[in-house]
């Protein structure tokens, strides 16, 4: 019997035979080839003649006669080794100036580049191409394009007419402000969401996620976890957009203005200094009902106003708080209170570095200053600066004004000239001024009413005219100074633009520039520059904080409304991504064997930080603010901490936090002293019994600042009493489906 199959077989292997002398395409034969070729081109052919030697004496002349031919040899070899590895001028621009249609477009690169890539050019289009057929022209050719051209220019005209026809956005008094629309053609995406000024910008370049109602960027499409900790810690600077924090303006006497912030603080905000307006105050808000912590609030007097920026994920609860308060008030004492919801009316970008005064300085035209920022920004490094400080400032139009071309000229308006008052300042001069941008005084800002917001953005054809008058008008003026400082002043036409602002120094160590939501998008691109600056999302500003050992809100507030809410989307989604992988790539949360005598399977839900199993109830728990002023609820309390891992260990989001038991006390003393104990070993202790479970990880991962794993968790002030932990503080962190533990020691962190 015939077999079909092998026949088929054999006729397929002999019609797919190839001849004996065909290169394989296989990618090791090609690496092959690749490194022979290599080999040949460093080769260098010599050849042996003892010639030159007689006696034991070099004859030079017969020496490089003999030699000629290696000489010659030589020289070919160094041309065709560089050949090979010849990169053209894009293939070796930092990945930060890299640009997509660099490769064929000499204006996309650095000058420094340009005549190198224009040479590259011409050697590759040589001869060179030659011009295009010009088409034929016809009558109906010419008035098809000039309808064409006109329609364009009637859309254009009339999307710039609808995007500038309100020279403010909307403010809601006693009510919330209707959403703000960034382009009138992008009306329908705008239905459910809101656009940050710097939409259209960050579209290209970042991921955008939509929560609390805006589209935030999350993330930068590049990779940037180790530069932007470069740039925030020896760099010009991260810009951060976040122009999605709420403002809150509250006009009436100043006893109705300080009996709310009383209330919304627990007093924390009515001392003297924030009263007066010398500093801004940042720190936690109460519920005034309850006075339970539900979030982060900055608080900032000035006369007959008071200012408060909170998270979008509060600020309903927040606004529908001020306004029970001021009604009450109404009633009975101050019936001029109002209350302006000022989301779309105020944008704001934050900046971190110890460079981000040079670079504001540098990259943002200031018109008019006070002498605190001066002494601010000789003081360079905002560290110098008491947090809370806040500076009046006023700008130029950013597209008006020549962009400094180093990250150290500073621009100054006519009043102030501030790198001459550096070179003439003495030691003790020096030192009143970095004793004076430590204080601020009260700064009057007209950002907070609504005339001084009323600046209408121009035509971007009139500010490019402008931008070439001042650019011509300071070419004429001599740089006393040179290259490394530039006391040349801004020339003032008479139709200027004045743009309040003002600069906050925040206890994170950054700097929040507040400016009227229209012009934020053009600061915004003002600050961030290729190659000195970079921006980043809210992963980056989690990051930053994480490093300084400071919570970032919502994660790192358990107990509050807005936690609780990104928790069960979190939760949802961490779930779903777990039940699509095959059962047998996931982890089996439900066999796990953690500790001896406990029944099988992961503490809680494995998805989230489980409370409920925690503290053994379904009612909501709380945060505490300060150790020292616990008072009532203790059972349900949380508070937070810094966990810092002694030996290896990264813990992720969401591990396990437990106390020592008495019996493996000595077991992990061991492993603290000497760090050659390993995990698995039968000296390494075990996991602790789930009775010792005193709190969760809300934040976690490697902390490039002092190189190891770090993480912010929250733990029950019960169980910690209980264990005994606040005088030894030293935990077990087990991350979720694992069953190795590792040594911790924690310090609480106060809000």
């Amino acid at each position: 019997m015939i077999d079909k199959k092998r026949l088929i077989k054999e006729s397929q292997s002999r019609g797919n035979k190839r001849p004996s002398n065909a290169i394989d395409s296989s990618p090791n034969q090609r690496l092959k080839i690749k490194r022979i070729k290599t080999a040949n081109a460093r080769s260098i052919i010599s050849q042996n003649s003892d010639a030159s030697l007689e006696n034991g004496k070099l004859d030079v002349a017969k020496f490089v006669q003999a030699r000629e031919f290696e000489i010659q040899e030589f020289a070919k070899s160094m041309k065709r080794s560089k050949a090979i590895q010849k990169q053209q001028t894009f293939q070796s621009v930092p990945r930060s100036l890299r640009r997509r249609a660099a490769s064929h477009h000499v204006h996309l690169l650095p000058p420094r580049f340009r005549k190198r890539a224009l040479k590259e050019i011409q050697e590759l289009t040589n001869p060179p191409l030659e011009p295009k057929k010009r088409r034929r022209i016809t009558r109906l050719t010419l008035r098809r394009e000039t309808a064409l051209r006109l329609r364009q220019l009637i859309r254009k005209r009339k999307s710039y007419h609808a995007n500038r026809k309100k020279d403010q956005m909307p403010v809601g008094i006693n009510t919330l402000a209707t959403k703000a629309i960034l382009e009138k053609k992008f009306k329908r995406r705008q239905k459910d969401i809101v656009w940050l000024p710097t939409h259209l910008w960050h579209a290209k370049r970042a991921h955008l996620v939509k929560k609390w109602g805006y589209s935030i960027p999350n993330h930068p499409n590049d990779k940037c976890f180790r530069p932007t900790h470069r740039q925030s810690n020896s760099g010009s600077g991260v810009v951060f957009d976040t122009s999605y924090f709420g403002t809150i303006i509250i006009l009436g006497t100043k006893q109705s203005l300080i009996e709310i912030v009383r209330l919304l603080t627990q007093s924390n905000a009515c001392h003297d200094v924030f009263v007066n307006g010398q500093r801004a105050y940042e720190g936690p808000i109460y519920n005034s009902e309850e006075g339970h912590l539900i979030g982060e609030c900055l608080v900032y007097f000035e006369q007959d106003k008071v200012i408060v920026r909170v998270h979008p994920a509060i600020y309903k609860l927040v606004w529908d708080t001020i306004l029970t308060i001021s009604r009450e008030l109404q009633g009975s004492s101050d019936p001029s209170l109002q209350v302006q919801d000022c989301r779309f009316a105020i944008g704001s970008i934050d900046i971190f570095g110890p460079k981000s005064l040079r670079t504001i300085t540098s990259c943002l035209p200031v018109r008019q200053m006070d002498s605190s920022w001066i002494s601010a920004c000789i003081a360079k490094d905002p560290k110098f600066v008491r947090p809370g400080t806040v500076f009046g400032l006023s700008f130029f139009d950013p597209r008006t004004v020549v962009a400094s071309s180093r990250m150290h000229k500073f621009w100054m308006s006519d009043k102030y000239q501030m790198p001459g008052d550096i070179h003439a300042a003495t030691n003790n001069e020096y030192n009143e001024f970095i004793s004076s941008a430590r204080e601020s005084s009260s700064t009057l800002s007209p950002l907070f009413t609504i005339e001084g917001r009323k600046i209408k953005v121009e035509h971007s054809r009139l500010a490019n005219d402008r931008f070439r008058k001042r650019k011509a008008i300071m070419n004429q003026i001599p740089d006393p100074f040179g290259v490394q400082h530039s006391t040349r002043k801004i020339p003032t036409f008479i139709d200027d633009v004045s743009i309040p602002g003002i600069v906050i120094r925040r206890q994170s160590g950054g700097l929040t520039v507040m400016l009227p939501w229209q012009w934020t998008s053009y600061f915004f691109k003002s600050l961030v520059i290729p190659g000195y600056t970079i921006f980043g999302g809210m992963r980056q500003y989690h990051q930053l904080l994480q490093e300084r050992d400071l919570l970032y809100f919502p994660d790192d507030f358990p107990g509050t409304l807005a936690y609780a809410e990104q928790q069960l989307e979190l939760a949802t989604e961490s779930e779903q991504k777990w039940q699509r992988r095959p059962k047998n790539r996931r982890v089996a949360y439900s066999s796990l064997r953690l500790a001896k005598g406990d029944s099988r399977g992961e503490l809680g839900t494995p998805f989230a930080s489980d409370w409920n199993f925690l503290l053994g109830s379904e009612t909501p728990p709380w945060m505490i603010s300060n150790l020292k002023q616990v008072s009532k609820n203790a059972d349900r309390a949380l508070f937070a901490v810094k966990l810092s891992m002694i030996g290896r260990g990264c813990p992720a989001i969401h591990a396990r936090v437990y106390a020592i038991p008495r019996v493996d006390y000595n077991k992990w003393q061991a492993v603290r002293i000497d760090r050659k104990f390993v995990s698995g070993t039968e000296n390494y202790p075990g996991c602790p019994p789930r009775d010792h479970l005193i709190g969760y990880v809300t934040t976690g991962g490697f902390n490039l600042r002092q190189g190891k794993g770090d993480s912010i968790a929250s733990l029950s002030y019960a169980k910690v009493r209980e264990f005994k932990l606040l005088e030894n503080r030293y935990c077990v962190v087990r991350d979720v489906g694992e069953t190795i533990c590792r040594l911790a020691s924690f310090q609480p962190i106060s809000i």
